[in-house]
């Protein structure tokens, strides 16, 4: 379920980009919100199918004492980099898409230059 939201906000956003809409900026902007907002969601739900949440770094390999790594092919491993993935590609759209917002937020900042 929470994956059809994070494909659903992109492709809204993707649409409203490949038809060069004029109106689409604040559209998107809730579009990718939602994107990263089902991507965080969709982060918890390996670590509570871990049974134990307070060890939920154990699917992540990582050196340790005992050389203990995860199984490679079990889907929970997968589901933790599948998700990881499309959240920081979601994350760029995102932050992309506000440039020219935050480029706008400097240029009508006012402030006193040090002198």
């Amino acid at each position: 379920m929470v994956d059809r939201h994070c494909h659903a906000g992109t492709l809204i956003s993707a649409i409203l980009l490949l038809l060069k809409q004029s109106w689409r900026t604040s559209i998107n902007r809730f579009a990718e919100a939602m994107t990263l907002f089902a991507v965080a969601c969709a982060l918890l739900y390996p670590t509570f199918h871990t049974g134990r949440p307070w060890v939920a770094y154990w699917m992540l390999p990582y050196p340790n004492t005992m050389s203990m790594w995860p199984p490679a092919r079990s889907p929970l491993l997968w589901d933790v980099f599948a998700v990881s993935t499309y959240g920081t590609v979601s994350a760029l759209f995102w932050f992309t898409g506000l440039i020219p917002d935050l480029a706008t937020l400097r240029d009508r900042a006012k402030y006193k230059s040090p002198a």
